[in-house]
């Protein structure tokens, strides 16, 4: 969220009328500022045909925008079509607040509706803070690469020093499974703890709002770079076409402040010892950038296919170049490990083909 949309929302809650204390408003109000917003737009759909480029070669397929959906016709996401991240947690008031985004990373649209249930788990699975159960409200359709987010609250912690490296759980209505993260705190939150203000008392991690999609931020002002210390990049699942695998690449921005990235920075594929096996071919100039407000998302798609060389010690992975830096691709379920494609130009040898089928694009863009 910018600064403008915060000034507005505390304006809301400080109107007369409002039976809210003064408290839980900064609570709330340092949670907005600190949680890592995004927007829920990116329009980008299903893979078509590959057809022949006016130089007579096969191009790969294009991404075709599909028009909004209504959001009751819309399927509900299950848990593979998206990733949970836990950004921007710190002290407010005697509570931790923080954000949570959930990203479809899926080639469809699919839709959330209400609050989540959460739970704060430590680090070896053991639940230290619960909250309510899940419950119906708005729907909300995610384009491939949209993104939701809630407000969480961690109260009364009674339990001596703080778990270390506490994970978020969260968890809709129709899902069997939740989601996980592992909770990132704000920089200079100092690995704070709730307050124990009832010792008979469970902790507690409270969701107070359901899901939505803010709105962009206002802009006006030079971003600097991205870094990898401020970006998630996530791999959504592999389809395939004409002999090639596809697959969603999402980068989000959690760092809480807007950068500027390249449209298609360096991708590399390395194998399990981390020596570098290919490198993706661009689809823009290396110089040709855009701006990745905080909390925004931005989406791309990468094909991979012959592989007719010696087999990779696996697992396989990619990274992007960020800067001077090396940015995971972190799988975000089963179905998008990567596997070795087929060898489609035999006896040759070439080297794998790998990149992108387009630059990364801003929601609604």
């Amino acid at each position: 969220m910018n600064r403008g949309d915060m000034a507005r929302w505390i304006d809301r809650q400080l109107r007369p009328d409002r039976s809210r204390t003064l408290a839980l408003l900064v609570i709330a109000a340092v949670a907005i500022s600190a949680v890592v917003l995004g927007l829920d737009r990116v329009t980008i759909g299903r893979i078509s045909a590959p057809s022949p480029s006016p130089t007579g070669a096969t191009s790969p397929p294009s991404i075709e925008p599909e028009p909004t959906p209504v959001p009751l016709s819309v399927a509900r996401c299950s848990p593979d079509d998206l990733v949970l991240s836990a950004d921007g947690w710190g002290g407010a008031t005697g509570s931790v607040a923080g954000g949570a985004t959930l990203i479809n990373v899926s080639v469809d649209p699919c839709s959330i509706a209400g609050k989540p249930a959460a739970e704060l788990l430590a680090n070896d699975g053991a639940v230290i803070a619960m909250g309510t159960p899940a419950s119906p409200g708005p729907v909300v359709v995610l384009l491939p690469g949209g993104v939701a987010n809630v407000i969480t609250v961690w109260s009364n912690w009674c339990g001596g020093s703080r778990p270390r490296a506490p994970v978020l759980r969260l968890s809709l209505l129709d899902w069997d499974e939740g989601l996980v993260a592992p909770v990132v705190e704000w920089p200079g939150s100092g690995g704070s703890s709730p307050r124990c203000d009832t010792p008979t008392a469970a902790s507690t991690v409270d969701v107070p709002e359901p899901f939505a999609t803010p709105q962009p931020p206002e802009g006006g002002y030079q971003p600097d770079p991205c870094t990898t210390a401020g970006l998630n990049a996530y791999l959504g699942g592999w389809g395939a076409a004409a002999g090639t695998s596809y697959a969603n690449v999402v980068a989000f921005n959690r760092s809480g402040v807007d950068c500027f990235l390249a449209t298609s920075p360096s991708l590399e594929l390395r194998d399990a010892r981390g020596s570098l096996l290919a490198t993706g071919e661009r689809w823009t100039d290396p110089d040709s950038t855009f701006d990745l407000p905080a909390g925004w998302a931005a989406i791309t798609m990468i094909g991979f296919a012959d592989w007719c060389v010696a087999p990779p010690r696996l697992p396989l992975r990619l990274d992007l170049r960020i800067g001077d830096g090396q940015l995971a691709i972190a799988p975000t379920s089963a179905r998008s490990e990567i596997g070795i494609p087929t060898c489609n130009s035999a006896p040759a040898t070439p080297a794998p083909s790998l990149g992108y089928t387009g630059p990364f694009v801003l929601p609604g863009r």
